[in-house]
């Protein structure tokens, strides 16, 4: 278990009176890039609003994501355990079960000003906090045989869970408009993953230096992602999916391996949110 208080990270930021050529087509001379090294920054960009109001740490109350004062100050803060136990079982004739769980949570979130300055003549500022809770959950069983076998083989089953809910507000004042509304940058989203696999290899050797493996694993993967507010989308799609793997060596001396190897992966997909707002 562990917890991370930190302060703002260092910021800056480059402005016109920095840009060094022009990328007009037209051939304007108005200098509107950077071309080559940045280099170091100058310390009077080196500037944030490290002062935010009082309204800006607020964002969370009564929000889906941590909900309450989970942070106060610009920077990061952060609560997190993880837990993992392992067991292996000799059964007869050199074969070996063995197995694993784990479990791990992690609540986090950023304050930060992104505009890069303190506030100015226009009293612009934009203080933006980034909350996350993620936690997730494995377990997995296999079976070996015995590895001094010339022809040996493990077969397993392996499950995997985890929900990541996020969301992203802004607080944006200014001299017109000292107490504006919280700006919504993303809504409460919960991704979800449910990964339930099974998998075998099998290995032979060849001759006394030369080993012939091969594996396989198939998945099934649930993904979802939900806005978790009233009315929110809310998407679900099992993905299947064959991982093959081929593997051909040769110990050539104790100490030195030659080997081809052959294989194929795959990832399961995602969704495109946006899309469910559209006619």
């Amino acid at each position: 278990y562990w917890e991370d208080s930190d302060g703002p990270s260092a910021q800056g930021v480059l402005t016109q009176a920095d840009y060094n050529c022009d990328t007009n087509p037209a051939g304007a001379v108005v200098l509107n890039y950077i071309c080559g090294s940045i280099g170091s920054v100058p310390k009077n960009r080196m500037s944030q609003n490290i002062a935010p109001g009082g309204q800006a740490f607020n964002m969370l109350v009564g929000r889906p994501v941590q909900g309450g004062s989970f942070i106060n100050h610009l920077g990061l803060e952060r609560n997190q355990w993880l837990a993992n136990a392992t067991f292996d079982y000799e059964l007869p004739a050199n074969f070996t079960l063995s197995g694993s769980v784990g479990i791990n949570s992690n609540d986090w979130a950023i304050v930060t000003d992104t505009y890069n300055r303190a506030p100015d003549a226009f009293g612009f500022s934009s203080t933006v906090v980034i909350p996350y809770e993620m936690d997730n959950y494995s377990g997995e069983i296999r079976l070996a045989s015995d590895s001094a076998k010339a022809l040996r083989f493990s077969v397993g089953a392996n499950y995997f869970s985890e929900d990541i809910l996020f969301e992203g507000r802004a607080w944006r004042p200014s001299a017109t408009n000292p107490n504006p509304a919280y700006l919504q940058l993303s809504q409460p989203t919960l991704f979800t993953a449910r990964t339930t696999g099974v998998f075998g290899a099998v290995q032979y050797d060849i001759a006394e230096a030369l080993t012939l493996s091969l594996e396989g694993r198939y998945q099934w993967d649930k993904i979802g992602q939900q806005i978790v507010l009233p009315g929110g989308a809310d998407l679900e799609k099992t993905f299947k999916s064959f991982s093959p793997r081929a593997i051909l060596s040769w110990h050539v001396q104790p100490n030195i391996e030659l080997y081809a190897s052959y294989a194929k992966g795959t990832r399961p997909g995602s969704f495109n949110v946006a899309l469910t707002t559209f006619t």
